[in-house]
């Protein structure tokens, strides 16, 4: 008897095949992976972007010079595009998001995109528009804002007027202590309670409800 030999095991249909390829441009099986240095030119949101990459690792063949452009050059392609334009990078939106605490699904709803599209901004699958990154960045970045837009519950009225000194007092004696607590310590700096000890600042900052935040830090420190 016989016994059967173990069939080798088949490659993944997504596996890179291994090298060296058959060029389709000269027929001879020359291409390797090689870096070089590339000028790219990739058109993005409305605009075509020129740009060096430095360090790119692609296929090439050896004998004709033929590029070969796979899913993975594309990838280093797309990164970087999104360095040389400044966007948020994808690691940098998920620490955003563990930093507010916030879902991917909180997020889009506030901002008024489809959840699958932030998904694939953080999949590195698609890179955000210049106004997008923006408005991430904005909301990010200031606690007033995320509590501004609220998604389908967001005022009608927000944008249409400019938001005056007045009527933010006038909002945060509505929402209750807690805002108005909030609202007052954004007049007093990085270190409110020195502030808390400055008259001239305190006169300064008294039309924010000030007067609200010293009554409940004396009354804490008394505690």
């Amino acid at each position: 008897m016989h016994s059967e030999q173990p069939k080798p095991a088949k490659r993944p249909r997504n596996a890179e095949r291994p090298f060296p390829w058959r060029c389709r441009d000269c027929g001879q099986e020359r291409v390797v992976p090689t870096t070089i240095s590339y000028d790219a030119e990739v058109s993005h949101d409305g605009r075509l972007h020129a740009f060096a990459i430095p360090s790119l690792t692609l296929p090439v063949c050896q004998a004709c010079g033929a590029k070969v452009f796979t899913e993975k050059v594309e990838d280093q392609i797309t990164a970087a595009l999104r360095s040389y334009l400044r966007f948020l990078t994808p690691d940098a939106m998920r620490a955003a998001l563990d930093r507010v605490q916030m879902t991917q699904k909180e997020v889009a709803e506030r901002l008024g995109i489809a959840e699958a599209t932030l998904s694939r901004w953080l999949n590195e699958t698609q890179i955000q528009t210049r106004a997008m990154d923006n408005l991430l960045r904005v909301f990010f970045a200031f606690p007033e804002v995320r509590s501004a837009l609220r998604g389908e519950a967001q005022d009608p009225g927000l944008g249409t007027t400019d938001i005056t000194e007045h009527a933010t007092r006038d909002r945060a004696t509505k929402a209750g202590p807690a805002n108005r607590v909030a609202t007052a310590l954004a007049a007093l700096g990085p270190n409110p309670c020195r502030a808390l000890k400055d008259e001239k600042r305190i006169e300064a900052a008294r039309s924010r409800g000030l007067d609200f935040v010293r009554r409940e830090f004396h009354s804490t420190e008394n505690n």
